[in-house]
């Protein structure tokens, strides 16, 4: 058993405190209360109002059940949660392998509404089910979203919450680690599903500032996808999608070689029209987001390289640009 024990306090506010920690132990429910007492260590030892937490999808069949124990496990006002090919806990991030990472937050006078969405096609076109029916939206609301890539379009629903509430920030992402339907996992408090979104609203007496540092650059030309499956790209540019990315692998090993790249995190991105998605070292050709009503054919690919100084200037520049 291995723990991580690379947790760090981070006070955003006099009265708002914020902790991180991961395990790699072999057993789930090991790993989920080692990484939550640490965090909880350095929270304070106060029971938190917000957990998030992401688990390896290389955990297989431990992850439902642990997942339905959370509210035991790792006990809190809310928690929400998914699984994940990777997960990042401060400044270590684990690919492919069994880990568990938790972030927890103290948010003295919160408003938060937890809420639980699911997608629905009527003969008046698309519809998002399951709002709260005496939802009232906080002032300065956020909303934190993990959702579904196979039965939820969070591009709708982003869409649809511009419409309603123009600059309502949403932060969050995809489960991943499945590659079919129903192979993800959310949680949200304790009840799980395979299908759809979790998330909460955020407000009161909390306002969150979004800083997002991409960390990559361009590497390689545009390629237009001349064939898919799915969510899988089966050609670029009229050659095999293995092919094309093999090329672009071995510019990336060139520029390493040189001192260029710095080797963080994974090796690059996949852009696909403005949409980031990371490819794996195995070079996976498969983009997350298109699970459901997105066509990738025609669509622009554009390979980044993820570098640490890259990723340390862009999240520089996001915090000033966030501070005027």
């Amino acid at each position: 058993m291995t723990t991580i024990h690379s947790s760090s306090n981070t006070q955003t506010h006099q009265a708002i405190r914020c902790s991180a920690a991961a395990s790699t132990a072999s057993s789930l429910h090991e790993a989920i209360s080692t990484a939550y007492q640490e965090a909880l260590i350095d929270l304070g030892d106060d029971s938190p109002d917000l957990v998030v937490i992401f688990i390896s999808a290389a955990y297989g069949e431990e992850i439902r059940p642990a997942m339905e124990s959370l509210n035991e496990l790792a006990p809190s006002r809310y928690l929400l949660g998914t699984t994940a090919e990777a997960v990042l806990a401060n400044n270590d991030e684990y690919e492919s392998e069994p880990a568990i990472s938790i972030w927890m937050a103290k948010l003295p006078n919160a408003e938060i509404i937890p809420l639980t969405l699911e997608y629905s096609q009527t003969a008046d076109g698309g519809t998002f089910l399951g709002w709260p029916d005496d939802l009232v939206w906080p002032k300065e609301a956020t909303m934190l979203l993990l959702a579904d890539p196979f039965s939820f379009p969070v591009d709708g629903l982003i869409a649809r919450l511009e419409e309603d509430h123009p600059g309502l920030p949403i932060i969050g992402g995809m489960a991943s680690g499945g590659n079919q339907p129903g192979a993800n996992t959310l949680v949200i408090n304790g009840e799980t599903y395979e299908s759809g979104a979790v998330g909460i609203i955020l407000g009161g007496g909390v306002r969150v500032r979004p800083v997002v540092s991409q960390g990559c650059r361009p590497i390689g030309t545009p390629l237009v996808v001349t064939k898919a499956e799915d969510n899988m790209l089966v050609e670029l540019g009229g050659r095999p999608a293995f092919v094309q990315l093999r090329a672009i692998y071995s510019r990336a090993q060139l520029i390493s070689s040189k001192g260029e790249w710095s080797g963080a995190g994974s090796l690059y991105r996949l852009n696909v029209n403005g949409v980031q998605e990371k490819i794996s070292r195995g070079l996976m050709p498969f983009v997350g987001a298109s699970g459901r009503g997105i066509v990738l054919k025609g669509k622009n690919v554009k390979a980044n390289l993820v570098e640490a100084s890259e990723q340390k200037k862009s999240l520089k520049d996001e915090k000033k640009r966030t501070e005027r």
